[in-house]
C-alpha cells in the first residue's frame, strides 16, 4: 500500500503551489496576485539564479478563507448572488 493511500489528506496539504496555481485558486490573474496580499511563501525554489516562491495548498486555502468577501457588490438584479469564484474553481492548473 502506498504512502499516499494511507495519508491522502497529508499529501494534498503538502502539494506545492506556484504563483500561477495560487492565482487560479483565488480566481484572479497572476499579475493581480501581489495586490491581493498573498501570504509569505512556504519556500522558494532556485532555478537559474531566480527564486520561485511556492506555498503549500493548506497555506493557500487558509489565506483564501481569511480574505474579505467581494466588497459591496451585493446580489445581482433578480436576487441571484454573485458566485464565489475561489470556491467554485474546479481545480488548480499549472506546475505541481
Amino acid at each position: 500500500m502506498s504512502h499516499a493511500a494511507v495519508y491522502p489528506a497529508v499529501m494534498v496539504a503538502r502539494r506545492k503551489l506556484y504563483r500561477a496555481d495560487l492565482a487560479a485558486l483565488a480566481g484572479i490573474k497572476v499579475d493581480s496576485l501581489q495586490r491581493a496580499n498573498p501570504p509569505e511563501p512556504d519556500g522558494r525554489d532556485v532555478d537559474g539564479g531566480h527564486a520561485r516562491p511556492w506555498w503549500y495548498e493548506a497555506t493557500a486555502r487558509r489565506w483564501l478563507a481569511s480574505r474579505p468577501g467581494r466588497g459591496r457588490w451585493g446580489p445581482r438584479s433578480g436576487g441571484q448572488n454573485v458566485p464565489d469564484v475561489a470556491r467554485d474553481t474546479p481545480g488548480v492548473r499549472g506546475r505541481r
